[in-house]
């Protein structure tokens, strides 16, 4: 059987997760390089949505003036 813990350390890590199925040692020299890969890959991931919710952002905000700007002349052309 398998649990809702397991199913999320898969998700994260299938390697891992298969180790600890198998009873391998995690702590190895290998591991520690998964583990530092796994952090830099975590900070690109977070660049990565940071950088898509400021395009989001930005967009709305380009859309929003755009509206405005449209407004104005609508307004001043009357």
């Amino acid at each position: 059987m398998i649990s809702a813990a397991e199913i999320a350390e898969f998700t994260y890590c299938a390697l891992s997760w298969q180790f600890g199925r198998n009873g391998r040692n995690t702590t190895s020299a290998s591991s520690e390089r998964g583990m530092q890969k796994h952090a830099e890959v975590g900070k690109k991931l977070f660049a990565v949505e940071k950088a898509r919710r400021e395009f989001w952002l930005l967009t709305i905000l380009g859309y929003a003036l755009l509206a405005l700007a449209l407004i104005i002349l609508l307004r001043w052309l009357q």
